[in-house]
């Protein structure tokens, strides 16, 4: 069986048929329509879709794909499309597509409609919670990840670097020191603090929750630091209007080579004023 894609720009269509005349045969055709021209063209010139041109197979793999590229087009509407042909197929005990289904409901619609998808799941893996742990911390109350994060050790699965970093930015949007600290402990308990981007994430919670003396300390002592990680400390001192010091750490970032983007130049200039 293959699915048949169908793009429609700026028409208004809904159509998720099945021609199949055996088991083993046939066709589903899936019309995608889109809600603004952007939309449309960042899902339609996507390397996936022109490698699969307008049918692929349907498995859970190509589902898959197909909500990744909807999740980072934020396409709402060819997400609720593939979920009625997820549906039709029988795949919702997927793991895989319905996490793939959640990303997009969470991106696209907030965590709160994507939390009833993932309530239905009858199977989650780290990556499951992971992407409710993200829509969480990008939402209005990042402190719905620090609940989330002890539902899912008690749910007994073991979180991964991209599970600490996730929340670890919560805390930063609460500008919450204690709850920080206590992520911090889970970071050295599990080992993830020699990794850049979850070392990256605790420097940037700490300069966020008036710990700068602290965040220094953390910078000093990775062995790995790439651009964000400089911006980031660099960030932290624009914050708390310490100019000298973030003039003397962007200079030395630009001796060591490391390529300054917008953001490092923005984190300098606030400090400034």
């Amino acid at each position: 069986m293959l699915l048949r894609i169908t793009t429609y720009p700026y028409r208004h269509y809904f159509l998720c048929s099945s021609t199949r005349t055996s088991s083993a045969g046939g066709t589903l055709k899936l019309a995608v329509f889109n809600s603004t021209q952007a939309q449309y063209d960042s899902f339609c010139e996507s390397s996936f879709f022109h490698q699969v041109g307008t049918r692929l197979p349907v498995t859970h793999y190509g589902f898959v794909k197909l909500l990744s590229e909807a999740a980072k087009s934020s396409t709402l509407l060819i997400g609720e499309q593939l979920h009625s042909a997820i549906t039709k197929l029988g795949l919702t005990a997927n793991v895989f597509v319905c996490t793939a289904l959640l990303d997009v409901y969470s991106k696209c619609l907030g965590v709160k409609l994507a939390l009833q998808l993932f309530e239905e799941m009858p199977l989650r893996n780290v990556v499951t919670w992971n992407t409710i742990l993200n829509g969480h911390s990008q939402s209005k109350h990042p402190e719905h990840a620090l609940e989330a994060f002890s539902q899912m050790l008690d749910a007994g699965i073991p979180p991964t670097h991209f599970s600490v970093s996730t929340v670890l930015i919560g805390c930063s949007h609460l500008e919450d020191p204690a709850a920080g600290a206590s992520m911090h402990c889970v970071c050295l308990k599990n080992g993830f603090c020699s990794n850049v981007v979850v070392g990256t994430a605790l420097l940037d919670m700490y300069s966020k929750c008036c710990s700068m003396n602290v965040a220094r300390r953390l910078f000093d002592e990775m062995l790995q630091r790439n651009v964000v990680t400089w911006t980031s400390l660099i960030s932290g001192y624009a914050h708390h209007k310490i100019p000298l010091e973030a003039m003397l750490l962007f200079k030395e970032m630009r001796n060591l080579g490391f390529e300054l983007n917008s953001m490092t130049y923005n984190s300098l200039l606030s400090s400034l004023f």
